[in-house]
This record gives structure tokens, C-alpha cells and sequence, in this order.
């Protein structure tokens, strides 16, 4: 029999700050260069000349100019596994509540978003925050009312955006899509283009980093990144294959979709009785600025590729 325990991280005390933290220590031995080549990009820009069509769930880029200029960072979340201890007749599976997985959303959050932004605009791509997309009410109604569409597969993979499930839990002023189905081609069109059309920009922007909390400890897994855009090749007046499967014509696609996971769980944050005593998120920002520059690279092979 199992049974669920919410953890409900509270941080209203002072807190200590390790003498080094785990992920930044990683992230020096690693440098940019290594955990960039490292990350797994598992949705690219298409190179096969058959999609000059425009068909399929990747953009088939020929210019630089095809790359968004303006995205908005529409979900910034942490998802927690849980951790699973036997005692008695019970599997206890922790994790964190509502309460603390917004806690630390907002702590990663603020200790990397200005990396970040600063990393994608390196490589040309300006990045905004809600408080800086939501810039009118129409777009706020948007915001807070858009409800990505799913195929049945994809439905069956997501959980947070059809199930509400509460180990999943936005940073403050965001609302949360679950990259799991990202590959959905479905809901990759709606985001790339009906939800980047309505607030106004050239894409969308998905963040999450995977952790996992046990009764003493929040420790780090890996982080999820997703760049969502229209389709950059004019639909034809022709027939394409069928969408059920992913490979018809789609007004908005997914540019990119990597993935990092630690080779061991990095520990963030210490607690005792609910009490936060120790936390440092310092490599994060680092970690994740990494991304932008994987998915440039990306983006520009598949540009010299298909511009021979």
C-alpha cells in the first residue's frame, strides 16, 4: 500500500548558506563548454530536404531571421519525484506541498533568471518575463485563460496541465505547462503559435528543474528547457500526411527541447522539523545558461545545412 505525504518546505527563519554549493562546485570542475556539449537536445530544427514544406513538429530553418527575436517565459517550475520510504505496512512517498514547491521555484528562480536572460541575448534572442509581457489586460486574460490542446498521447503524458497534480508548482506570477508533453504536436502548435500570437511575441519560452525532497533535504536532478515558435514555411496548397501522427503542416512548432541531468542529485536546501537551516542555489543560473547557447548551435547547423 502506498501513501502520500506532502512535505511543506518553510523558510521563515535565517538560513545559512553552504560554505559551497554543490551545483556551482559541479558546474566549475564541468566549465560551460563541457555541460553545454552535454545537454540532450531531443526536439531540433529539421536538415532532411523533404521538410522544406513546412511539415512536421520542427521548424525547417534557412535564415537567421527565421530565429524568434522576442519570447516570453511562460512557466517557470520545479517538479518533484517524491522519494519513496517503506515503514510499516506503508511506502511513504514524499514530496513537496503547494507552499514549498512555490518556495523554491521562487528561489531558483530569482537566483537565475538575469543569467539567463543575459545568455539568450547573447546569442540574439530577448527574453521576457511576465511582468514585462503581461503588459496589457488582454494579454493578461490571455495568459491566465490559455489551455494548451493535447492529442490523446499527449494527454496521457502531461500531468500538471491536465490533472493539476500539486509536485509540480510554478514560481510567483507564472502559470505551469507541463514539458513532459512537449513533443505533443498538438500542444507544441497552440504554444508556438495561437499562445505566442496572443501575447504579442515571436515565441514562447518553457523552464523546469527536476528535484526530489525527502524528510531532511531538497536536492537538484536536472532541468528541462523548451522553445516554442511558429512555423517559420508558409503552409501549401497541397495535401499533407496526416496529423495524428505528428507529420502534417502545424502553424507553430518546437524549435528546440534539451535536457541536463546532474550525474548525481545536488543538494540545494537542509531542513529540520519544516525549518529550512541551510540553502545555496548558486550554479543554477550558471547550468542553465548553458541552454541558450546549445540551442543557437543547434539552430545554426540546421540553417548551414539546409541553406547548401
Amino acid at each position: 500500500m502506498k501513501k502520500t505525504i506532502q512535505f511543506l518546505a518553510i523558510a521563515f527563519t535565517a538560513s545559512q548558506l553552504f560554505a559551497q554549493s554543490e551545483i556551482k562546485e559541479f558546474y566549475d570542475k564541468n566549465g560551460p563548454e563541457k555541460i553545454t556539449e552535454k545537454i540532450a537536445i531531443d526536439g531540433k530544427p529539421i536538415t532532411a530536404r523533404s521538410y522544406d514544406d513546412g511539415h512536421g513538429r520542427n521548424p525547417y530553418l534557412t535564415s537567421t531571421s527565421q530565429i524568434p527575436d522576442t519570447v516570453a517565459l511562460i512557466t517557470f517550475y520545479v517538479y518533484d519525484k517524491g522519494t519513496d520510504v517503506s515503514g510499516g505496512n506503508y511506502i511513504y512517498t514524499y514530496s513537496l506541498s503547494q507552499k514549498g514547491g512555490n518556495y523554491f521555484a521562487n528561489k531558483i528562480y530569482n537566483q537565475s533568471i538575469e543569467m539567463i536572460k543575459k545568455s539568450f541575448k547573447d546569442v540574439g534572442i530577448t527574453v521576457l518575463t511576465p511582468e514585462e509581457f503581461l503588459n496589457t489586460e488582454e494579454k493578461l486574460e490571455i495568459y491566465k485563460n490559455f489551455k494548451p490542446n493535447l492529442s490523446k498521447l499527449g494527454s496521457f503524458l502531461t500531468g500538471l496541465e491536465s490533472r493539476g497534480t500539486d509536485i509540480a508548482v510554478a514560481a510567483d506570477n507564472f502559470r505551469g505547462f507541463d514539458l513532459y508533453a512537449c513533443n505533443d504536436h498538438e500542444r507544441m502548435e497552440s504554444l508556438g503559435y495561437d499562445f505566442a500570437k496572443g501575447l504579442g511575441v515571436d515565441g514562447v519560452l518553457s523552464i523546469a528543474t527536476e528535484v526530489v525532497s525527502d524528510k531532511k533535504q531538497v536536492t537538484v536532478t536536472g532541468f528541462k528547457v523548451a522553445l516554442n515558435g511558429p512555423n517559420p514555411i508558409p503552409k501549401q496548397d497541397k495535401r499533407y500526411v496526416s496529423q495524428n501522427f505528428g507529420a502534417g503542416y502545424y502553424k507553430g512548432q518546437l524549435y528546440t527541447y534539451g535536457t541536463f541531468f546532474l550525474k548525481s542529485p545536488a543538494t540545494v536546501a537542509q531542513y529540520k522539523k519544516g525549518i529550512i537551516q541551510e540553502e545555496n542555489y548558486d550554479g543554477i543560473g550558471e547550468i542553465l545558461s548553458c541552454f541558450p547557447k546549445r540551442f543557437d548551435s543547434e539552430m545554426r547547423k540546421a540553417i548551414e545545412k539546409n541553406s547548401k
